[in-house]
């Protein structure tokens, strides 16, 4: 996971021990289990604006936020997709979130392909 520009090795071990414990089968349950998947606040006709749960957890969210500051700076693609979510008119604290899930995606994609290998 050290690999991916932007997370580094503490980050790494913390991912690694996260996706072992939890033992994550897919991006969506990932995301969830971080807490930054979008819920919507729903009364009789009100919908309110989406947002992230936050009811993941917490130390490993702030390290993806940390790991997506970084990779604004030094990843090319995360800077890409930064870039082009901003100027589709996303305001820059929601195009950081997008770019920690894609990150944690990232990081999760590296975990499986390690773990197959090293079970088969």
């Amino acid at each position: 996971m050290e690999s991916i520009k932007g997370i580094g090795f503490l980050t790494a071990v913390n991912l690694f021990l996260f996706f072992e414990k939890k033992q994550v089968k897919n991006r969506r349950e990932a995301t969830a289990l971080i807490g930054l998947d979008p819920i919507v606040y729903e009364s009789g006709k009100k919908k309110t604006n989406k947002r992230i749960s936050k009811q993941g957890d917490g130390y490993i969210r702030n390290l993806i936020y940390m790991a997506g500051m970084c990779a604004i700076r030094t990843n090319d693609k995360i800077k890409e997709f930064f870039e082009r979510l901003v100027s589709n008119g996303k305001k820059k604290k929601v195009a950081l979130v997008a770019c920690m899930r894609k990150l944690l995606i990232m990081a999760l994609a590296q975990y499986k392909n390690a773990y197959l290998e090293k079970t088969h």
